[in-house]
């Protein structure tokens, strides 16, 4: 009967493993639908055995370490679920692909050719999103960065402006940060 419950105990560890794998693959746009049915099954599994009294102390430790990794997980889901849904990700958590969710950020500084090589990853981005292209040519481009850097230079008196796209609820910006 040992081996059996640690037979059981392997399979529910291969399971965790393999939902984990399954909703990074959901976070990183692999699937398109979290594993829900999968984790439900899982969940009913792991509350079946926590009733059972035959566990050895090893084995209850085992099955005690594995509930917890699990619910663990199940807490780090609902979380990156709820993020998802809000359109924002959270540092620090399994990242997503640049299509929607995640920010993607460029960084580039101000020179002479960057205002340019800024414009044309703008556009490139808004097309890949599905976007219209820009409403504005490179000279107008230019001259909005350096009219925003100055005044966003002025405001947090900060010695230079590096601007970046981001990608955010699928929708392409031009973003700024000041350089101290």
């Amino acid at each position: 009967m040992a081996t059996e419950l640690d037979n059981e105990l392997d399979e529910i560890e291969r399971a965790i493993s393999q939902l984990k794998r399954d909703f990074e693959m959901y976070f990183c746009g692999v699937s398109k639908q979290p594993p829900v049915d999968a984790r439900t099954k899982l969940d009913k599994i792991i509350r079946k055995q926590g009733l059972n009294q035959g566990f050895s102390y090893a084995q209850r430790f085992r099955f005690t370490t594995l509930s917890a990794r699990f619910n663990t997980y199940q807490d780090l889901w609902a979380k990156q679920l709820k993020a998802k849904e809000e359109g924002k990700f959270a540092a620090g958590a399994t990242p997503l692909p640049p299509s929607r969710e995640a920010p993607i950020t460029t960084k580039i500084r101000r020179t002479q050719g960057k205002a340019e090589n800024l414009f044309n990853q703008y556009a490139q981005h808004r097309e890949k999103n599905g976007e219209s292209p820009p409403n504005m040519d490179i000279q107008k481009f230019s001259k909005l960065i350096d009219s925003q850097r100055d005044a966003l230079i002025k405001k947090y008196r900060c010695k230079d402006v590096e601007f970046y796209i981001a990608v955010e609820e699928g929708k392409t910006k031009l973003k700024a940060k000041p350089l101290k």
